[in-house]
């Protein structure tokens, strides 16, 4: 069976957008290439979204969260425990536009890519420090996903650090239990140009 087959949540595939425009098109080919070619990973997200959920305290509560289908429930990925390796990716900033090429509108905004793993399931016998081994790994992966023409990806940094992680996002590492060992992550921040003129129609 073809592993973007395999890899579910509940049994259903991860929704993956088909035909991407702007910088969908850069999590789509980043989205098929982490299943191509990282065999530990469970469960490979497209874009994720900000939620925003007001709690009995009156404090907000920022979360990310996944589109999964038609009839589907959205899925919060704030530390989700329900696989044992998961990744998604979220745009941030504001976008910018080049002005010496305005009418090909190209635009560039950083995109971040966490991943987050359950280190018992992943590998057992490994120590905090393998999580840079597995940073390694998926960044040789970025960057050798080849993108549309026109597309484009420099990796900026990543770090390790849970709760450098979830910065975006409502999180106390001291509070939060789920941040803490055999629970592991590495976030990448890329950079993105792309053009949102540019669409080719694309499938699984």
């Amino acid at each position: 069976m073809d592993r973007r087959q395999q890899i579910s949540y509940n049994e259903s595939t991860p929704f993956i957008v088909a035909n991407p425009v702007g910088i969908q098109r850069i999590v789509k080919e980043l989205q098929l290439s982490f299943i191509d070619n990282l065999d530990w990973l469970t469960v490979s997200f497209g874009e994720a979204f900000r939620k925003y959920k007001v709690l009995e305290d009156g404090s907000t509560y920022v979360f990310p969260s996944v589109w999964t289908g038609e009839d589907q429930d959205d899925l919060e990925l704030m530390g989700n425990d329900n696989h044992d390796a998961y990744t998604f990716s979220f745009p941030v900033g504001a976008a910018s536009y080049d002005e010496e090429q305005l009418s090909q509108r190209v635009i560039t905004r950083n995109l971040e890519v966490i991943f987050w793993f359950n280190m018992d399931i992943v590998n057992p016998d490994a120590s905090n420090e393998y999580t840079e081994n597995l940073a390694i790994e998926i960044s040789q992966v970025i960057n050798k996903t080849s993108f549309n023409d026109g597309d484009a990806i420099t990796m900026l940094e990543y770090t390790t650090d849970p709760k450098e992680i979830y910065s975006e996002f409502s999180v106390s590492l001291a509070e939060d239990q789920r941040l803490m060992w055999p629970y592991r992550g590495v976030k990448f921040t890329l950079e993105c140009v792309y053009s949102d003129t540019y669409c080719q129609p694309s499938s699984i």
